[in-house]
């Protein structure tokens, strides 16, 4: 999106944020202070000295240097770590925030979800849309070319749990990013 001759700057909700703090404290040795060690101090002066609020807008790059600082952290090195804070991540928000969606009925019936989630959380930070088939669906994240390469991780694991809710055969994978040369991200779950 241009504002002004210039793209606008992608943004998030304050939820995700406090999701990431969230999970900071429940599972990173440290808690949030280790976590926040590993943040830049002009950013953490910038948009972590005052309390995040749910429903306000964030610029991406306060998320996207969470996401470093967490990958630094003791304890959260390996393949899946990602995928695992997704899980959480996931299992928080479908007890709390988006409940609405827990009793989404079937797995296809589970696919509007993202589309709508991404529009929710998201803004300037390309488009979301979902294609059905008749056991699966595919959610792409059409021109965000800035998402962090951390962030696919965390909505493989995000979107797995999510539909191992509604089929134990349900699975999900990061199958084109633009971190690999893909000019999308996009994920394909079947069940």
């Amino acid at each position: 999106m241009l504002v002004r001759g210039k793209l606008a700057m992608a943004e998030l909700k304050g939820t995700i944020l406090r999701g990431m703090f969230r999970d900071a404290k429940e599972n990173l040795p440290g808690g949030i202070d280790r976590l926040m060690q590993g943040v830049d101090p002009t950013i953490v002066e910038t948009y972590f000295a005052s309390n995040i609020i749910h429903g306000s807008w964030y610029p991406y790059e306060a998320f996207a240097a969470l996401l470093e600082a967490y990958s630094k952290a003791p304890g959260c090195a390996g393949p899946n770590a990602f995928v695992d804070l997704g899980k959480r991540m996931a299992e928080r928000d479908l007890t709390s925030l988006l409940k609405v969606y827990a009793v989404v009925a079937s797995p296809l019936r589970l696919a509007e979800v993202p589309q709508k989630v991404w529009a929710q959380r998201f803004r300037n930070a390309g488009t979301g849309r979902t294609e059905k088939g008749e056991s699966s669906f595919r959610f792409t994240i059409t021109g965000f070319p800035g998402i962090h390469r951390l962030h696919c991780e965390l909505l493989t694991g995000y979107g797995l749990d999510t539909g191992l809710r509604k089929s134990k055969s349900f699975a999900t994978v990061h199958d084109r990013c633009v971190h690999k040369g893909d000019s999308v991200c996009s994920f394909l779950s079947t069940w």
